[in-house]
């Protein structure tokens, strides 16, 4: 028996017309709160309470186990202990019920035999059905059709909270039925459905994820996420999102080593990188922030607005102290507030008449309140120096209705900075309920400003291919090295020649002997066509750094500076690293002076393979200044890697009396490394070019030194 499609199941999951309650009491706790959730919040469907120890429950006839509840069911709604779960489970899909949502705790959250339960949950789910949402979560909602199927005692509706189009996945139950709901009935967001996923063990974020993006009912997508279960899934999920203009706006546990610990112990995620993963949220235009209030208020503005062209803001208010706060806020999220064409400017001042401030940010003092105001929101809104209009004031509803028949007007996003208090007037509601997103502060403003444009960057670069290897003979070849190694990091000399083959320019190397005969040692050289001046390094697998243990000697320039450097190198070694295995020498060409960086890749333990620049040398891991973006790029990423980097602009430009660097080259030796990593990640666990020397503009860059570590 084939288990149902994750859509299908989660179809079930929100739009049951029968849900089955697997532990239903009338005793405090989950049980009943589920149970009054379901029969309280306006569900029309059939529930059916399951207990062998009970004839009714709330007053609804009660079956003693799932195989005797009548008709189809929909939805298994479980909360009972977790050792009887996976056997609840399975009589479940032996009668075809498609979804599950398991509420009941004590799987991998705690570990040890938890472990064991939750793999045997996601063996049910795999092999017959049903499909499992959580286990260790608190339920799901559909606002809109008044089904709460949830255990939490915050979860009935109020007249406060009224349906809309975001759609919400949140790791933590607790989360999505607690603050959430809260913010918003005090904000008016509406929400379409509420998912907490909990452990994820069959269904997860990404599954969600896409069914959100092929719903036409949800506007925007919400995520409270631990961790990422399946990277690859999670990508693919984002990029639908991206090419059905379904916004993703995301808050994320783990930015700190504690935040980490508390998402591990919570529901088992592994948080992974923060770094990484927040270059993943901006390689894919995701807004990713930091608090509730955030999450809702920015999936609600990119809900509701257009999609600007670009990072231009004039900015509107009935207050210069206003209108500079909204400025400073755009700049500071590297939003620019530009000049006003000059057309625009005249014809400002002239409504002004020598008041307020005819230029961007715009003060039209008391001309929010008049008939003027509609002209000056259409001046601003269709001026040619700007992608987007922030306008912050307040007032009553004729200032809203000016407001939102600008939005109407224009194809640019406006996004209102409500200066009134946050108490519900007849004009606030009516802002609300229209088209236009609503912010309290001026940096929610630019947030939604600055989010709304990396999202739309994040769709343009859907019709850019992703990066691959220019000759897929290169990661054949490497295949072959891994073979050959045992295991060990591969020999620099192989690695320069892979790195070469994969189009990396790198400089002209060779293996050598650790012999005692210098006649060999020579001859290896002369036999490679190498030329003095050369560098002299250790061939170890145990002495990654070479420098830190003796084992480099630069600038050789003889034969017998070749002999004496290659007995100092393995003496240092050898007295450095006693137990260190020496497989040889290796001598490479000297490159040229130029800005070094350091260009590698690892594994993230959510999102997998991940490229990393940053500044190269003897320096890098002191200096640890780097950025990341996940595999595979795309051309433009490229540019925004070097971007990223703190500092390495402003090298590549020539400082300190030096001259400009091959940036160019440097952005081809990205491409090349990245196409060649994405490809051969299956083989290699992490590979490191260090240095990567850039030179002046036009003669190119240089791999110098190169560390490839094959996959266990």
């Amino acid at each position: 028996m084939f288990p149902p499609s994750a859509r299908d199941a989660i179809h079930a999951l929100l739009h049951p017309r029968s849900i089955a309650v697997v532990g239903a009491t009338e005793s405090p706790g989950y049980g009943a709160r589920l149970m009054s959730n379901l029969t309280n919040a306006g569900f029309t469907g059939r529930v059916v309470p399951v207990n062998p120890n009970r004839a009714t429950v709330f007053g609804l006839p009660c079956v003693p186990s799932i195989a005797d509840a009548p008709g189809d069911v929909d939805l298994a709604a479980i909360v009972i202990p977790a050792p009887a779960v996976p056997g609840t489970l399975s009589a479940a899909g032996a009668r075809g019920v498609p979804a599950a949502l398991v509420i009941s705790a004590g799987f991998a959250e705690v570990a040890g035999e938890g472990t064991a339960l939750q793999e045997m949950v996601a063996g049910v789910a795999a092999v017959g059905g049903p499909r499992v949402c959580g286990p260790n979560c608190l339920g799901v909602a559909n606002v809109a059709a008044g089904i709460w199927a949830t255990a939490n005692v915050l979860a009935p509706i109020d007249d406060r909270l009224r349906a809309g189009g975001i759609a919400v996945v949140s790791q933590s139950g607790a989360t999505a039925f607690g603050p959430l709901l809260a913010v918003s009935r005090d904000r008016g967001i509406g929400l379409r459905y509420v998912v907490s996923s909990g452990n994820e063990a069959d269904l997860t974020t990404a599954d969600f994820v896409d069914y959100f993006v092929a719903d036409r009912a949800v506007g925007a997508i919400a995520l409270v996420l631990e961790g990422v279960r399946d990277g690859a899934a999670f990508r693919r999920s984002v990029e639908s999102a991206l090419a059905a203009d379904k916004p993703v706006v995301v808050l994320k546990l783990g930015r700190t080593p504690a935040g980490a610990a508390a998402a591990l112990t919570h529901t088992a995620a592994m948080t992974g990188q923060d770094d990484v993963f927040d270059a993943f949220c901006r390689q894919h235009g995701l807004a990713r922030v930091d608090d509730w209030d955030a999450l809702l208020e920015t999936a609600d503005g990119l809900a509701k607005a257009r999609r600007p062209r670009g990072r231009r803001v004039a900015v509107v208010s009935h207050s210069g102290g206003i209108g500079g706060l909204l400025a400073d806020a755009c700049e500071a999220r590297g939003l620019a507030v530009p000049r006003l064409a000059a057309a625009t400017e005249s014809r400002l001042a002239t409504i002004l008449d020598g008041r307020g401030a005819a230029r961007n940010p715009a003060d039209v003092t008391g001309h929010y309140d008049r008939e003027s105001f509609a002209e000056i929101l259409d001046l601003l809104a269709g001026d040619e120096n700007a992608d987007a209009l922030a306008v912050g004031t307040a007032g009553g509803p004729h200032v809203v209705a000016r407001i939102a028949a600008a939005a109407a007007r224009t194809t640019r996003p406006v996004v209102v900075c409500w200066t009134g208090g946050l108490e519900e007037t007849e004009a606030l509601r009516a802002l609300r309920e229209s088209a236009v997103p609503v912010t309290y502060q001026p940096s929610a403003c630019a947030r939604v400003l600055s989010s709304l444009a990396a999202w739309a960057a994040g769709r343009r670069r859907l019709g850019e291919r992703p990066v691959r290897s220019r000759d897929g003979a290169a990661w054949r070849k490497l295949a072959g090295a891994v073979a050959a190694s045992g295991g060990d990091p591969l020999p620099e000399a192989v690695g320069l020649a892979l790195l070469r083959d994969a189009g990396v320019p790198t400089v002209a190397s060779a293996r050598l002997p650790a012999a005692d005969d210098p006649r060999r040692l020579l001859a290896a050289l002369h036999d490679a066509g190498l030329r003095y001046p050369v560098a002299l390094k250790v061939d170890s697998p145990d002495v990654p750094h070479k420098s830190e243990a003796g084992g480099v000697a630069l600038g050789v320039q003889s034969d017998e500076g070749l002999v004496a450097a290659a007995a100092r190198v393995l003496a240092g070694v050898r007295a450095a690293r006693p137990e260190a295995r020496i497989r040889g020498l290796t001598a490479a060409a000297m490159a040229p002076e130029g800005v070094e960086v350091l260009l590698g890749f690892d594994h993230d333990v959510q999102l997998g393979p991940v490229l990393m620049l940053g500044l190269g040398g003897v320096l890098a891991e002191a200096l640890r200044a780097r950025a990341w973006r996940p595999l595979p790029i795309r051309a433009e990423d490229a540019d925004a890697l070097v971007d990223e980097v703190p500092g390495l602009g402003r090298l590549l430009t020539g400082a300190r009396g030096r001259p400009p660097a091959d940036r160019a080259a440097l952005r081809d030796a990205i491409l090349a490394f990245a196409g060649w990593a994405a490809d051969a990640a299956g083989s290699v666990r992490s590979a490191e070019v260090n240095p990567l020397v850039v030179l002046p503009a036009g003669q190119g860059a240089l791999a110098v030194d190169c560390l490839l570590i094959p996959s266990a």
